[in-house]
């Protein structure tokens, strides 16, 4: 593998020749390598990572891999900086999320996990006849949207919060401006009037990153009727709340959090670090965010519905 790596001249025969039989399984939605060099999937057909048996890669060659992925990525992994994350372009309707971890943190060895993001093009009616939502509840979305209510889409990762984002986004009409942000464009709908902004990593010196909380505060300058945040992770929480709170209804946002009841706690966390009181963090909560929407995936049939639309509360 080490030679491949060196002499190929494409770029997947270079990094991912080693590995691209296996990201192109079909449904394949998370490859992780090691740690031991043993490889592990999970498909949207089986949940559940489970070990690809007869493969396994020594601990050199799993390190180079990691390290030259981290180099396609733009970022920097070696053992003064022995973890790093990335996105990268698989082809031209699938990116990879990238994380990897040397020994120097990783006893056991390098590991590398891959995630496989698919842009989220099902309408609402898709997932109406693929047993994702019901009427009523298609028809009560529709409702929130049209009142401009301000919309949170919460769940577990993989659990189709990018998935329903998309599909209420493709029942806007277009005359309304819509501004996305986000760390790779999955949002992949047919609008006139998309603009979407995406999150970058640092350079290997650490320079040039552009963070959500960055690109939100460009894209409140830019007419939005509909501020997406395509997934909520860190300080823009601030940034956003501040929006809803400043004329910008009918945003949409999702956010990990186990439970519709779990997600004041969840705010909290993300924006108490800004120094924010935490007072005034749970008024912006309260007047600013209308809706919940918390979608849930069975892991034993890997089928996803929306569990809850419930008004926002805390």
């Amino acid at each position: 593998m080490a030679n491949n790596l060196v002499s190929a001249n494409s770029w997947h025969d270079t990094v991912l020749g080693a590995i691209a039989p296996f990201l192109s399984r079909e449904g394949l939605t998370d490859l992780i390598i090691g740690p031991a060099g043993t490889i592990w999937a999970e498909t949207a057909t089986r949940p559940g990572l489970h070990r690809l048996s007869h493969h396994s890669f020594s601990e050199e060659d799993c390190r180079e891999l990691a390290v030259s992925l981290a180099q396609s990525a733009g970022t920097r992994l070696d053992d003064a900086h022995p973890w790093a994350d990335g996105y990268l372009q698989w082809d031209e309707h699938v990116a990879i999320r990238l994380h990897a971890v040397l020994p120097a943190i990783a006893p056991h060895g390098t590991t590398i996990s891959l995630r496989l993001l698919r842009p989220a093009q099902h309408s609402l009616n898709d997932l109406l006849q693929r047993g994702m939502v019901s009427s009523a509840q298609c028809a009560e979305l529709v409702q929130h949207l049209e009142n401009k209510h301000s919309i949170l889409i919460t769940g577990a990762t993989g659990s189709g919060k990018t998935t329903l984002l998309a599909a209420l986004l493709g029942t806007l009409p277009e005359k309304d401006r819509i501004v996305t942000i986000e760390d790779t464009p999955e949002l992949a709908i047919s609008h006139p009037q998309l603009v979407q902004l995406v999150t970058r990593s640092a350079n290997t010196e650490n320079r040039g990153a552009l963070g959500m909380d960055i690109l939100l505060r460009q894209a409140l300058r830019m007419r939005p009727d509909r501020l997406v945040v395509g997934e909520v992770r860190g300080i823009e929480i601030v940034d956003l709340l501040n929006a809803l709170n400043t004329g910008h209804q009918g945003a949409l946002a999702s956010l990990h959090a186990n439970s519709p009841s779990e997600v004041p706690s969840r705010i909290m966390g993300l924006a108490l670090p800004t120094g924010l009181p935490e007072a005034a963090i749970r008024q912006q909560m309260k007047s600013g965010i209308k809706v919940v929407v918390h979608v849930h995936r069975d892991n034993v049939t890997g089928m996803r519905k929306v569990a809850a639309i419930e008004e926002f509360s805390c």
